[in-house]
């Protein structure tokens, strides 16, 4: 075959046929006024025009090729009837960005709801936990059982409302979605604030206008569940009475059962605990030693009169406890009542989750057990935190500083004064209040009201005696 029949008229042999092209093409404008197109070396094509009475060059973006010379015809007509009928130099260079040159071509920039839920997954997953500040992501890639349930309750049952995931979002279905709770209630604030962090991904039109709306709509929570609270006379006269019950059940592994739920509610009380964070305790029946080569003594132990409780980061059944791992220490000096609980009798409950456990029901599997255990017993509560505020209670009647009882609760003077102060509660502010001042003074008190009564401080057996009281 012989090379002339290759290609076909569309095809150059040589520059000067595409200077040929280029000649004719120029041509094409000569009855359009002022416009003339402009080889650049070779390179790229620009455009000539009369622009308020000044010659200027502006480049078309397109290239010294067969295509861009085709293209480039097509602009300047186009920049040629733009200029009859514009009067604003500022408009006219607005308007050849856009249309000429392409700068600010207008891109669908909005999102599906899957795309942006998809977007606030991978952003929880890539986040940190907000109590402890560690990655929720593994080193090793895996993830915790509770920050599975966690997302599900900050986010995916929220969003699970949303019916079709593949559309664009509409203001209607964002606010269907957020009024599928009643106003006022703690769902209905979650939902408020996973509507705005989904408004967050729309185009900035759209999420102000958006904004603007939910600006209109109070998300404040004034309907709250009734709480329960437990004082100390409460909680003992329970405990004494479901012990001795306990202790002569007809069935002996039911009363055994029993005595150590009564173990984790005697623990939660005195050290201020949640239940499932007992369950990460790793001192109750071996000693603890610190990387610097401290030991703590186990609770077990009889000599163990500090009680230090160490707790780790994960229960033995392999879930997270919320505050994260640290040393607690009892929240009452009152030794008749720590005695009196049996808490050095360790009786840990051993929970097994069942195979195929989803993550919710393992995550709350040892807590669920507890609640329905104290129901069965009758315990004047069943909700966790009882426990919880009255350790703190226990703790302020016996002057520990704020500031310490935080710490062993894992949470913030702040928290503990906002969430733990029971003032509303008549029954354990007035426990807190005639008891509190029957406490033993601090040391430097105790200093100064011997010295005001005559008393030698230095004297050796004054200062044996104080030692011992204060564990000197």
């Amino acid at each position: 075959m012989r090379d002339s029949l290759i290609g076909g008229q569309g095809n150059f042999d040589g520059y000067s046929d595409l200077i040929r092209f280029w000649d004719r093409k120029r041509a094409e404008l000569k009855e359009l006024k002022g416009i003339s197109l402009k080889n650049e070396k070779g390179k790229t094509i620009g455009l000539q025009f009369t622009l308020a009475g000044k010659r200027v060059a502006r480049s078309l973006g397109e290239p010294f090729t067969e295509d861009g010379m085709v293209k480039a015809v097509v602009k300047a007509r186009k920049v040629y009837e733009f200029l009859q009928r514009c009067d604003s130099v500022t408009e006219f260079e607005s308007w050849y960005r856009d249309e000429i040159l392409g700068e600010n071509v207008v891109k669908d920039d909005r999102l599906t709801y899957r795309q942006i839920f998809d977007r606030i997954e991978t952003e929880y997953w890539q986040g940190v936990d907000k109590n402890t500040k560690k990655p929720r992501q593994l080193s090793n890639g895996q993830t915790l059982k509770n920050h599975v349930v966690s997302y599900h309750e900050t986010y995916g049952r929220f969003l699970n409302y949303f019916e079709d995931w593949d559309k664009y979002p509409s203001w209607e279905e964002l606010e269907r979605v957020l009024f599928s709770w009643q106003q006022g209630t703690k769902s209905f604030k979650d939902a408020y604030s996973v509507i705005k962090k989904i408004v967050f991904y729309f185009p900035k039109s759209f999420k102000a206008d958006c904004l603007n709306k939910l600006d209109c709509i109070n998300p404040r929570q004034t309907i709250f569940r009734e709480k329960t609270r437990i004082t100390e006379k409460e909680f003992l006269d329970w405990h004494n009475q479901a012990y001795e019950i306990a202790l002569n059940h007809s069935q002996k592994s039911h009363g055994n059962a029993r005595l150590g739920w009564l173990w984790v509610a005697s623990m939660a009380f005195v050290y201020g605990l949640r239940p499932t964070e007992i369950a990460a305790a790793q001192n109750l029946v071996n000693p603890y030693q610190t990387k610097s080569g401290e030991v703590i003594k186990a609770i077990s132990d009889p000599s163990n009169k500090d009680l230090i409780l160490v707790l780790g980061e994960l229960t033995y059944f392999g879930i997270k406890i919320k505050t994260g791992g640290r040393i607690c220490k009892p929240l009452t000096l009152d030794r008749e009542i720590i005695e009196q609980l049996r808490i050095q009798d360790v009786r840990l409950p051993i929970y097994t989750p069942r195979p195929n456990s989803n993550e919710k029901s393992v995550v709350n599997g040892f807590t669920n057990n507890f609640r329905k255990s104290m129901i069965s017993m009758g315990c004047p509560t069943t909700q966790c935190y009882a426990f919880r505020h009255a350790g703190n209670a226990q703790g302020e009647k016996s002057g520990i500083p704020q500031e310490i009882r935080a710490r062993s609760m894992g949470h913030s003077k702040e928290v503990n004064d906002r969430i733990y102060r029971d003032e509303s509660n008549e029954d354990i502010a007035l426990e807190i209040l005639m008891n509190h001042s029957r406490q033993p003074l601090t040391h430097k008190e105790a200093l100064f009201e011997l010295e005001a009564n005559g008393i030698d401080v230095n004297d050796p057996m004054v200062s044996a005696v104080l030692k011992i009281i204060y564990r000197m």
